[in-house]
């Protein structure tokens, strides 16, 4: 195959890479969520400052700020705005020396910048850090809040001017009716909360939901006053009519500190037998089998778009404290499975973490981008195959003769650089075709290589037989490179030669007897300097040219 082809065959794979471009934007226009771009023939940035309780690494911290930028990509209004994160790290520095250290480190890089036109408070502690200083620091600046687990705190606040915002509200009854649905025998929850704010304010929520069930069996486990080895001795008691309501464990009474992470599997450990129940999105895994969880992805979102309305103009005091729960259903697929639970007695718009999935349900639930993607594929496998192919075709040109299409002289100076490089052992035989030329002026070019073909061919098989590699390296001159190559398997390989080319080559003016010249030189036995070995053999083979041709001879018989 010609250059041409290889030209026509790289213009098609150009061609079904742009294909798969084009499909690529549309799998991508499909998937994302659109953003609406802020506008850039507006001249002022609107400053939020979103204030975090805790560290960004606490997971419910992730899912609001994710929530967040939600809110504010929904813009219908094209403003252009900048949000700076500033986080308390509640969880670790709570007391008060601890807030007047942030609220120093605050004011000075507030002194140091422009105004803020917005204040997200994330929970409690930032909350109630923004109230606090709301005629200082952040005076006549809006807040918007969320993720405040105390409903009564979350309705004073919003009474102030200027603020709003929404609270965190479990559906606590929801997900009673859910455990009564999935285990009708399990008759007594225990509730699983700590001392901290959060922890009081999910607590005091529960006593209220108790108020309107008195009939409910129930106990609560505050982690802040049992020691760890308390705690496993108390879940370790629960047995096959208890339930567990995972509302918050951050710490227990000798002060060890458990991530979400970390509680949930120690909970799941110790109580191994009982179905944990969680009311807060965050971590539904590590042994929790899930529930009607509030969303701070969502509440996120929802603060995120009140920031961008109050930004475009809305006064504060016509956004209304959302109060209602915003929950999405979690459950996790092990947990499922550990109390065979199937997916048929879910609610139907229950999201199933770590789901059993198979290509069929995949397929059906993602057609269109199933498709795209199937087809994406297809193309590509068939780019590669033409790009390989041509590839193959172009290597092959480049490395081997046109007229025989054996390894040519650039190839095998290729071998011979990576041997020579290992100081590996190799030799080289120079072979040429003995009164070639009389045959091209007697019998015609044609003939002549005919010749040089079948001479390849005879070559070619001597070489594969001995591991070594033959070439055409221009004209009439053909050598073999003999890998691991000492002064006896050269002269070996000399005879194979000899003796092949007793047979005449047929061509298309009948029978020609031929015969060759050799010459022979081993690296390193007839030198260390690979780069002389070439000559080495030249020399060896003008030897046998000067006696008379049909013969061979090695370096070291010179």
């Amino acid at each position: 195959m010609g250059f041409s082809t290889i030209k026509t065959t790289k213009k098609m794979a150009l061609t079904l890479m742009c294909i798969v471009s084009v499909l690529l934007g549309l799998i991508f226009n499909y998937t994302s969520i659109v953003r609406a771009s802020n506008n850039d023939n507006e001249a002022y940035t609107h400053r939020v400052l979103c204030l975090l309780s805790y560290n960004y690494a606490y997971p419910t911290v992730r899912e609001e700020v994710d929530g967040i930028v939600a809110g504010f990509a929904n813009n219908g209004n094209d403003i252009r705005y900048e949000i700076t994160y500033e986080s308390m790290d509640g969880k670790r520095f709570y007391t008060s020396d601890d807030i007047a250290q942030f609220e120093d480190y605050l004011e000075y890089k507030l002194s140091k910048g422009e105004k803020y036109d917005l204040i997200i408070a994330a929970d409690d502690t930032a909350l109630g850090f923004a109230t606090n200083h709301r005629d200082s620091i952040f005076k006549d600046v809006p807040i918007v809040f969320m993720g405040v687990n105390s409903l009564s705190d979350a309705k004073t606040a919003a009474l102030i001017d200027n603020v709003t915002g929404v609270a965190e509200v479990p559906d606590m009854e929801s997900n009673y009716e859910l455990m009564k649905s999935l285990f009708p025998h399990r008759t007594k929850i225990t509730a699983i909360v700590d001392a901290t704010t959060t922890g009081q304010g999910e607590f005091v929520q529960f006593m209220e939901f108790i108020d309107n069930h008195p009939e409910q069996d129930y106990q609560v486990l505050n982690t802040s006053r049992y020691s760890q080895d308390g705690i496993k001795k108390y879940l370790s008691e629960l047995g096959e009519n208890d339930i567990i309501l995972y509302l918050d464990f951050l710490e227990d009474g000798e002060k060890n500190i458990y991530t979400l992470e970390s509680a949930s599997s120690f909970i799941s450990e110790y109580a191994s037998d009982v179905p944990i129940f969680r009311v807060s999105s965050a971590n539904i895994q590590n042994g929790v089998l899930g529930g009607v969880s509030y969303s701070f992805f969502d509440a996120g979102k929802i603060a995120g778009e009140m920031g961008v309305d109050i930004l475009s103009g809305k006064p504060v005091d016509k956004i209304d404290l959302v109060t209602d729960t915003v929950t999405n259903t979690y459950f996790e697929q092990s947990a499922l499975d550990k109390f065979g639970i199937k997916e048929s007695k879910l609610p139907e718009d229950a999201i199933i973490l770590n789901r059993h999935e198979n290509v069929i349900t995949w397929y059906k639930e993602n057609t269109l981008m199933a498709n795209l993607v199937i087809l994406i594929v297809i193309l590509l496998i068939i780019i590669i195959v033409l790009l390989a192919a041509a590839n193959r075709r172009n290597d092959k040109l480049i490395n081997s003769d046109t007229l025989t299409q054996i390894p040519n002289r650039l190839f095998i100076n290729k071998q011979i650089k990576q041997i020579a490089s290992g100081k590996e052992p190799y030799g080289i035989i120079m072979v040429d075709l003995d009164l070639f030329k009389s045959i091209n002026d007697t019998l015609g070019h044609i003939v002549g290589d005919e010749v040089l073909k079948e001479l390849a061919i005879r070559l070619h098989v001597v070489a594969i037989e001995n591991d070594s590699i033959a070439a055409r390296i221009g004209g009439d001159e053909f050598m073999v490179l003999v890998k691991n190559a000492s002064q006896q398997k050269c002269i070996s390989i000399c005879k194979q030669v000899q003796k092949i080319m007793r047979k005449p080559i047929e061509t298309t003016k009948g029978d020609i007897p031929i015969t060759v010249s050799m010459g022979g030189a081993v690296y390193p036995d007839d030198t260390d300097d690979s780069s002389k070995l070439f000559s080495r053999a030249d020399k060896a083979l003008y030897k046998t040219k000067r006696e008379g041709r049909n013969g061979y001879c090695m370096y070291s018989e010179l």
